[in-house]
């Protein structure tokens, strides 16, 4: 199945790019979680990170759709 992916900030580097966003458009098999994304990414695990999925905040073990958007971002620091 096909899903929408956008990384944010630091997140970007584990697709080869540099910035603070990237979108690309991401096939993957079906009833795979957001745990299955990270893992095929391989965005390690330790790393802290928020997942949204259609702009809803949701767990790794959530189960991806097709056409989801999966935004993976890191927690906002403030100060």
């Amino acid at each position: 199945m096909r899903i929408e992916v956008r990384l944010f900030s630091y997140l970007c580097k584990w697709c080869g790019k540099e910035g603070n966003r990237h979108s690309f458009v991401f096939e993957i098999e079906r009833d795979a979680t957001c745990a299955d994304l990270l893992s095929a990414l391989k965005i390690p695990q330790e790393i802290p990170k928020i997942i949204l999925i259609n702009e809803t905040v949701k767990e790794e073990t959530y189960p991806l759709e097709e056409g989801d958007v999966v935004s993976i971002l890191p927690p906002i620091d403030g100060g």
